[in-house]
């Protein structure tokens, strides 16, 4: 080989390897710590490092994000601060219910964006929003559109909009799901009438009694169990058959249904179809 040909494949590498290192650089490494963070990242091409664990399983994440990392998380700080640094996150796409840690990523110098839907008219919004951070504004503008048109769809369908206590269930304690939570939201667009006029609690849940719930006496009563993983299969049968609620039109017409797959606790991307699932599982009014 001559002496400039073998310049030239030098100079050639060394611009390869140049740009190589500057397309990683400009990779961001995100984790994502909720599933419609997670799940709109992979619809707009992003893979993230890491995502965070969801009690309701996996079967409704993006097939994308098949292989990526899962972190545990844990109230009320999210992640392992430790387990989280590891991953050297150039962004972390966080929630408000994680605030107190996403204090904490700060000053390990991680940058934290907290964006995830209050309400189903929040969803294509906050989709605009991610795509803003990531870099993808078409992609998302495109994803947004879609939403909004499938979410008036859905809306479209009710037939009937019958009275519902949504119950979030802690134990043996009930906590009514208000209108300003996810779940109620949800189940207003879906056509219910949530029974919880006179409740009031900053974070969207209220506590009351079994008796509160005999007296409201819903026409369906939708139970989410709430704690351990190890501990939902026994929430959810005393959910189901609760004694104490035996004399609501609920539980007389057996309308009594208990939602283990966070639908209702946590916002999907795919809000058009949570809808549904709510109007065919429980509500009956398409």
């Amino acid at each position: 080989m001559t002496r400039r040909f073998l310049s030239t494949l030098l100079a050639t590498l060394l611009l390869c390897a140049g740009l190589a290192s500057a397309a990683n650089a400009a990779t961001p490494r995100i984790v994502a710590l909720t599933p419609f963070t997670a799940n709109t990242l992979s619809l707009l091409g992003v893979r993230p490092v890491a995502i965070g664990q969801t009690l309701g399983g996996n079967d409704k994440f993006n097939a994308g994000l098949k292989g990526v990392k899962t972190l545990p998380l844990s109230h009320p700080f999210g992640p392992n601060m430790e387990q989280l640094a590891a991953l050297n996150p150039s962004l972390v796409l966080s929630a408000p219910i994680w605030a107190k840690g996403n204090q904490n990523m700060k000053s390990l110098d991680i940058k934290v964006v907290e964006s995830d839907p209050a309400t189903v008219d929040d969803v294509a919004r906050q989709t605009e929003f991610i795509g803003q951070v990531v870099g993808k504004r078409a992609q998302a503008k495109r994803l947004a559109d879609i939403q909004r048109a499938r979410i008036k769809v859905a809306e479209r369908a009710i037939r009937r909009r019958p009275t519902v206590l949504l119950v979030l269930g802690v134990g043996r304690r009930p906590y009514a799901f208000l209108p300003n939570s996810w779940g109620g939201d949800l189940v207003k667009a879906a056509g219910g009438r949530l029974l919880t006029q006179g409740l009031s609690a900053s974070g969207g849940f209220a506590a009351i009694s079994d008796e509160v719930v005999v007296q409201r006496n819903p026409d369906i009563i939708i139970a989410v169990p709430h704690g351990n993983i190890k501990d939902i299969p026994a929430m959810t049968k005393y959910l189901k058959s609760n004694p104490a609620w035996e004399d609501t039109k609920a539980a007389r017409n057996n309308r009594v249904y208990v939602s283990t797959d966070n639908t209702l606790l946590q916002p999907w991307t795919s809000a058009a179809q949570s809808i549904y699932d709510v109007q065919t599982k429980y509500l009956k009014n398409r």
